[in-house]
């Protein structure tokens, strides 16, 4: 961990971190070190990569993979991405989030070298996490270097009730609104952010989904070849590729474990 900058994003509602809980985390370990181009390597003191194992991009950890804990996959759970969000005091964002109608999965817990975590849900049910970095913004958020492919570039919340859900994650973490965007007959999209740049955004559940969740989208440097490469690997293509507002493009998958992801890339520039 080091200690934040003047440029660096606000502690509170920032996302810091990113984790596939997996059925099967070799599976996970090897499709995505070849769909991203990551490395791997277990965590410094954890007992062997099947506990938890770190995925770096060029030097730098963005993202985490460990085994679906044995009580959440007795329940169903599958295979799936959690989001962390930063916050200066855990103990008291759980007491709020509670409050706001949101629910515990697991209480506030201390990581050494880590920080304390916990895992939540919101009023709707989208589960994410929390993080009290032991010192400062994880090196994640630091030390970038210009080039976003590999990282996670974008935070979506489909929810089956948008104005509920900005108001508990507004209230809860001080997201500020920039824009919401007509979608048509699919409502509107709200972008949100800490202040800056938007980071993410909102939009209601569209008829034949069910059940309110967060996706998070990886950067690749060429859309068509990652899906290609997903597909080759074991992964189902649930939408896409597509161009979205400000010319992106976007494709949402499956992973050969069960986990719903997205992969995303900018416009090219001309």
């Amino acid at each position: 961990m080091s200690q934040s900058s003047s440029n660096s994003p606000p502690l509170l509602g920032t996302f810091l971190w990113h984790e596939v809980m997996s059925q099967d985390p070799a599976g996970t370990r090897a499709f995505y070190t070849q769909i991203l181009g990551w490395t791997v390597a277990p965590m410094p003191n954890a007992p062997d990569p099947e506990h938890y194992a770190v995925f770096s991009a060029r030097g730098t950890g963005v993202a985490g993979v460990m085994r679906l804990p044995e009580q959440a996959a007795a329940m169903g759970a599958p295979s799936h991405w959690l989001g962390y969000l930063g916050s200066p005091n855990v103990k008291a964002t759980v007491d709020q989030v509670v409050a706001l109608g949101g629910s515990v999965r697991m209480p506030p817990t201390a990581i050494a070298g880590v920080g304390t975590i916990a895992v939540l849900a919101d009023a709707q049910g989208a589960g994410f996490g929390l993080l009290q970095p032991e010192s400062g913004l994880p090196d994640n958020m630091l030390q970038s270097d210009g080039n976003p492919n590999g990282t996670v570039t974008w935070h979506e919340l489909v929810t089956s009730d948008l104005e509920a859900a900005w108001t508990f994650y507004s209230t809860a973490f001080g997201w500020q609104l920039v824009e919401d965007m007509d979608m048509g007959p699919s409502g509107k999209y709200r972008l949100f952010s800490t202040g800056g740049e938007p980071i993410g955004g909102l939009t209601n559940l569209p008829p034949q989904c069910t059940g309110s969740a967060w996706t998070h989208y990886l950067q690749v440097p060429d859309l068509q070849a990652a899906i290609d490469k997903s597909i080759e690997l074991g992964a189902k293509l649930e939408r896409g590729p597509e161009t979205v507002a400000g010319g992106d493009r976007i494709a949402l998958l499956v992973d050969p474990q069960g986990a719903f992801f997205a992969l995303h890339t900018f416009p090219a520039k001309k």
